[in-house]
């Protein structure tokens, strides 16, 4: 490489802001993380609280991401604050969150305030993401009932799922190619019909109809009787219908030309 050149670096998110900018950046969340007793025992509230405060994080204001608790409800889309105020209160519960700033509001010297700043407790020094183990672990003899539950019900989930992967399982179809799912493989439907009488007065009996790509369904041979009703008979059938007709004309025809 040439002396001297300018070398683009990565910030602490692992991005090169020069290269793809604000817009282009993305959120991160470790699986490990997301799929932790952690995550499992917080409210759909809180969970999504915790992708709006990573989303205020840009690799080097940890520690300074300014919330309130109006704005928290402004982004989750409330319109009562209760609901995001207990959802902060789920992360600090569980050590995802810490308060570096407290809210501060003045009255002197006209109207002050400062929003609550937050630190992301996943997210170490170098922006790295830490994993679950590197959090204090959770005391589930904290958390109130309806978090247990939450916990207890998701934990469940996961582990059922994680044992249904490693045995190349599926809900619902037990296979690894899926051929049960492809619509070729689907069996044809049984057509029940009242079918034309043969000669004899004797009904045919009802057949499984063939399924074609014009959605017709036409009538199977029956031993002896697969003569019956069979694109030659229906053709010989036009033919002296044709003929019938013509030779019902031709009279007519001679007595209007006398």
């Amino acid at each position: 490489m040439a002396k001297g050149r300018n070398r683009k670096r990565t910030d602490a998110t692992g991005r090169n802001p020069d290269a793809f900018g604000r817009d282009n950046s993305v959120v991160i969340i470790r699986r490990s993380l997301w799929q932790s007793p952690l995550v499992s025992a917080l409210s759909p509230t809180a969970r999504a609280l915790i992708v709006e405060l990573l989303s205020m994080y840009n690799g080097s204001n940890n520690g300074r991401l300014f919330l309130s608790v109006k704005d928290a409800t402004d982004r989750l889309g409330f319109s009562d604050w209760r609901a995001p105020a207990a959802a902060i209160a789920e992360l600090e519960a569980v050590n995802l969150i810490t308060v570096t700033v407290d809210a501060y509001f003045d009255l002197k010297a006209g109207v002050h305030s400062r929003a609550r700043a937050w630190h992301l407790n996943w997210i170490g020094g170098n922006g790295e993401r830490l994993a679950p183990e590197a959090l204090p672990p959770l005391d589930e003899g904290t958390l109130e009932p309806r978090s247990r539950k939450r916990l207890q019900r998701r934990q469940k989930a996961l582990k059922r799922y994680f044992k249904e992967h490693a045995q190349r399982k599926f809900a619902v179809v037990d296979s690894t190619t899926l051929e049960a799912r492809m619509p070729e493989n689907r069996p044809n439907p049984t057509v029940v019909s009242t079918t034309l009488e043969s000669e004899n007065g004797q009904k045919l009996p009802n057949r499984q109809m063939g399924e074609t790509t014009a959605h017709l369904s036409y009538q199977g041979g029956v031993g002896s009787a697969s003569v019956w009703w069979t694109a030659e008979t229906v053709f010989a059938a036009r033919v002296r219908l044709q003929l019938a007709v013509l030779a019902w004309m031709a009279p007519q025809q001679l007595r209007a030309a006398a």
